[in-house]
């Protein structure tokens, strides 16, 4: 799949120079603008390989994240998807936009 980077096409060579804790994200498959925000009574996410959404409050809590540290993270949210959820920080990028 290729991935757009400020507007940019980006080589195979280019993908793999990725730095840790970073994602990459295809801005085709996403609506703009995007929303950073945190979490809300309610979300629900699909992390990369899993078969469904869970509630986000399950799966912060199945990772051990300390409950000080959960109303921190950042997630990013496509606006125009019903709010859909596409990345946790922490997590990896949701499975839509695989």
């Amino acid at each position: 799949m290729t991935r757009l980077f400020g507007g940019t096409v980006l080589d195979a060579d280019a993908r793999r120079r990725r730095r840790k804790g970073e994602e990459w994200f295809d801005a085709r498959s996403l609506g703009l603008p995007l929303l950073v925000r945190h979490r809300r009574p309610g979300d629900r996410f699909q992390p990369l390989g899993m078969s469904s959404a869970a509630r986000l409050q399950n799966l912060l809590v199945n990772r051990k994240v300390p409950a000080a540290q959960r109303d921190r993270l950042w997630l990013l949210v496509d606006p125009k998807d019903e709010g859909r959820i596409v990345w946790v920080e922490g997590f990896p990028p949701a499975e839509s936009g695989r």
